[in-house]
């Protein structure tokens, strides 16, 4: 594995109060426990907090500290009608896989996953006065850790390969989303884990 933190779409210009959309899943606890505890048996990566875990929408080219309240607000404003215009879904993901510089699930894009993923980006880009929006995720997915240096995966492959062996549940993650949250998020990039500040919360369908 290698560090997500050597890429450019991590070099933020600081690591506090980037905008961002997420939504948020619930995990069962017996599913999850196992797979974090073998990530920090092995050491390959960071284990991203419970708390914190969550499925990008888009991230938004600006800071919170750098954009003006009025802006704020009309992006509140904007996701509000937008999210009340789109039906809750869900997204079925597998895993968890390992790839090139973290671990997760993920799910394949879908009719619902990419009209929210437009919606929010149009909301954004309106009330930013068309800023240059960063690439759209490539599908919906949820990190469980992030690689922070150059490590061997295998240690890690090897563990969440006898946990599947031991109990198939982990294979399958069920997301329900019925809300997205405009959030500050906070990057730690040598703990390789982000965590954030809610700003506001978007019910899909009202």
């Amino acid at each position: 594995m290698k560090s997500l933190f050597d890429l450019p779409m991590t070099a933020w210009p600081h690591e506090r109060n980037a905008l961002h959309v997420y939504a948020l899943p619930r995990i069962d606890g017996s599913v999850l426990t196992p797979i974090q505890d073998a990530i920090r048996a092995t050491g390959v990566c960071s284990v991203q907090p419970t708390e914190f875990l969550h499925a990008t929408v888009t991230r938004i080219p600006a800071f919170l500290d750098t954009v003006r309240a009025d802006t704020v607000r009309a992006l509140r404003e904007l996701l509000d009608e937008a999210s009340a215009a789109l039906a809750p879904f869900t997204v079925d993901m597998t895993g968890p896989y390992v790839s090139e510089y973290s671990v997760g699930y993920e799910g394949s894009r879908s009719q619902q996953w990419d009209s929210l993923v437009r919606s929010v980006r149009a909301c954004a880009a309106t009330a930013l006065g068309d800023a240059a929006m960063p690439p759209e995720p490539h599908a919906p997915h949820i990190s469980l850790g992030y690689g922070t240096a150059d490590s061997d995966s295998e240690p890690l492959i090897a563990e969440l390969a006898g946990l599947d062996a031991r109990d198939d549940r982990r294979r399958t993650v069920r997301m329900n989303i019925s809300e997205v949250r405009l959030l500050a998020v906070h990057q730690d990039s040598t703990a390789g884990i982000y965590t954030w500040d809610t700003i506001s919360t978007h019910q899909l369908g009202g």
